[in-house]
């Protein structure tokens, strides 16, 4: 099971649908006012039919919400793209940017006029990435993006999981610099949306995280 990024549903992770046929993408649950990311996780947790013998992971914000899933699912393997364990790992401007862009009355979680901004700090040069990434920031869901926002700048886990780890990470993420991560995998000259851009290493990583589990 993989989760998508914050607001994105099954069509970011095309790439690995591709590749791997019986991988499931869960719908995003409803999130309740001001429910923490703890608690959303642990309601995804027990919507999900994982048991201990799964692979889990997810991009971004869902692989935030993979590791909490994680400590109440006991996985075989945890698999995060472009991510972290905690909120902590979101700082500098992006922890002043997140609470205006989570308050703002817009229409659209981002308005179109800042997408190719958005593509800048994505990684996402190539045009076909692009219009990926255009057709997701047209359909997020305002509520969901603004609220997971707030929710990952409150997150503040006690422990990672105790599971083995698998995280791919592009050296050029301009969202989440691997200076605040520790990858165990890194994507020469990859940002943050390495799972469209680079699919084959971040493929390849779930592939391993599948065997070597």
């Amino acid at each position: 099971m993989l989760l998508p990024g914050l607001g994105a549903d099954a069509e970011l992770l095309e790439p690995q649908r591709r590749e791997f046929p019986g991988l499931e993408v869960p719908p995003w649950l409803e999130p309740r006012p001001a429910e923490s990311l703890e608690e959303f996780g642990r309601r995804m947790a027990q919507a999900s039919a994982l048991d201990g013998s799964a692979v889990l992971g997810g991009v971004s914000f869902g692989g935030m919400v993979a590791t909490v899933m994680a400590g109440h699912v006991r996985p075989r393997a945890l698999v995060l793209i472009a991510s972290c364990t905690s909120g902590r790992a979101v700082r500098g401007y992006r922890r002043l940017l997140a609470p205006i862009l989570a308050s703002l009355p817009w229409s659209r979680p981002v308005p179109r006029a800042l997408w190719p901004a958005v593509a800048w700090l994505f990684g996402a040069r190539a045009p076909d990435h692009r219009r990926v990434l255009y057709r997701l920031l047209d359909q997020a869901p305002t509520p969901f993006v603004q609220w997971g926002l707030s929710a990952i700048l409150r997150w503040s886990p006690a422990s990672a999981p105790a599971t083995r780890l698998r995280h791919i990470h592009g050296s050029s993420d301009r969202l989440l610099p691997i200076r605040v991560v520790q990858p165990t995998d890194v994507v020469p000259g990859g940002g943050h949306f390495i799972n469209v851009t680079h699919a084959e290493q971040v493929n390849g990583c779930v592939r391993r995280a599948m065997e070597d589990a």
